[in-house]
């Protein structure tokens, strides 16, 4: 901190750390990287090359520290400026405007602007896909990285197919590129991997799902042994998609084996970097939460579910665009714990604060959140239920039967069993 503060002090001092502004570094390092871009890309204002790439650095140093609003208002400007230099000279700067689309659709992602984030990837990729026509060598690697952020930025939306698809094509192109180069392909390989086990989860998929995930964790686990600096936060996810995977397969013991280990590292990343790791804390809160939950540990699980929505709660006051739906999606997990405690009162109050939650968001994304006003509408029939309130169990218990009828209409695969616990519940 005392060296961002001198080079804020004295932007000229930033030209001794160009090296560092200019490659990968570790997450602690990150927020010191970012404060350096930023200072070159002023000190550069005069070359609109030079000054692009710096923001486009700046951007993704700032992400990784947890400033997301900085981080993409630095790769909006790295677009703009690269847009202009390919007006008139198409050939030499189109592939710097496909790199630059690609970083600020994960900036827009981090911001919650999930849908501008899916187009401008996929403008990313368009571009991407008529250089390596030409450049196959060049610019595979390249495409792959931004099918892969595609597909999880399709998957965010509740665009599961699609975003099967992408990952699918990516995890292929990086296997192939790790056979002949492990030391450089094979991180991107890992990421890769875990983005397409996400996206078969998500489709209920789970034997698939398992087998990509188990992939990913050993690929990452391998990493975080030599690089723990670079890799222990993407160890930490892969491991939260092997738990979903476990979990969907009803291998519940080792799932929360998975959840723990995962909850224990973010616990400690998030210890150093609030500011960067408390939302990945969170997620992997309620996956504990709901690992415990499936075992009957629901005492334990009540601890859990309610840390993670404490951190959800404070997370969505600052940045309600980009938390909100996490925290609806925890504030549901907690009503479930209550009500599998039969604390149906306290279970009532906190799953009809999420179908509130839910109500708005699916106004915007219904394919995504949808189903989770479903599940809180269950919650709310089985509280009400349990309070000997009826009528009203009823009427809560017909609308989630409604609107899971709707979605088993579209996705049979992934609803049938849902709409069949509706009817249970009437």
């Amino acid at each position: 901190r005392q060296l961002a503060v001198m080079i804020e002090q004295d932007p000229e001092r930033a030209v001794r750390f160009v090296a560092l502004a200019s490659g990968h570094v570790p997450y602690a390092a990150a927020g010191f990287a970012g404060v350096v871009a930023l200072k070159l890309a002023h000190l550069l204002r005069d070359i609109p090359e030079r000054r692009a790439e710096f923001l486009n650095n700046a951007s993704a140093f700032l992400s990784q520290a947890g400033r997301h609003e900085e981080a993409l208002s630095a790769a909006q400007e790295a677009v703009t400026i690269r847009r202009e230099l390919a007006l008139s000279q198409p050939k030499l700067y189109m592939s710097d405007v496909a790199a630059s689309l690609h970083n600020l659709g994960k900036m827009l992602m981090h911001c919650g602007q999930h849908e501008e984030a899916v187009d401008v990837t996929r403008e990313a990729v368009t571009i991407k896909r008529d250089l390596v026509r030409s450049h196959p060598k060049l610019f595979t690697s390249d495409v792959a990285k931004s099918l892969n952020n595609l597909g999880a930025m399709l998957r965010s939306v509740g665009r599961h197919e699609e975003a099967l698809g992408m990952a699918q094509e990516a995890s292929d192109l990086f296997r192939d590129l790790a056979r002949s180069q492990p030391e450089t392909f094979l991180p991107d390989l890992a990421t890769a991997l875990d983005c397409l086990a996400c996206s078969l989860s998500a489709l209920n998929r789970h034997k698939e799902a398992l087998g990509v995930a188990q992939e990913a964790s050993d690929l990452f686990r391998s990493l975080v042994q030599s690089r723990p600096e670079f890799f222990l936060p993407h160890f930490a996810t892969a491991l939260g998609c092997l738990t979903s995977a476990l979990s969907g397969l009803g291998r519940r013991e080792e799932a929360l084996g998975v959840a723990q280990e995962a909850s224990d590292l973010y616990r400690d990343l998030a210890r150093s970097r609030p500011e960067a790791f408390s939302h990945d804390f969170a997620m992997s809160l309620s996956a504990l939460a709901k690992g415990l939950s499936d075992l009957d540990r629901n005492e334990e699980a009540l601890g859990a579910a309610e840390e993670a929505s404490n951190l959800y709660r404070n997370l969505a006051r600052l940045r309600p665009e980009v938390h909100l739906p996490d925290f609806a999606i925890s504030l549901l997990c907690l009503a479930i714990v209550l009500s599998s405690l039969d604390r149906n009162e306290n279970a009532l109050s906190t799953a009809q604060e999420a179908s509130k939650h839910f109500r708005d968001l699916a106004r915007l994304q219904p394919e995504a959140f949808l189903p989770n006003l479903a599940t809180s509408l269950l919650v709310i029939a089985n509280s009400l239920a349990g309070l000997d309130r009826n009528e009203e169990a009823l009427g809560a218990a017909q609308e989630a039967s409604n609107l899971y009828r709707d979605l088993a209409r579209s996705k049979p695969m992934t609803f049938s069993l849902s709409l069949g616990k509706s009817f249970n519940t009437l």
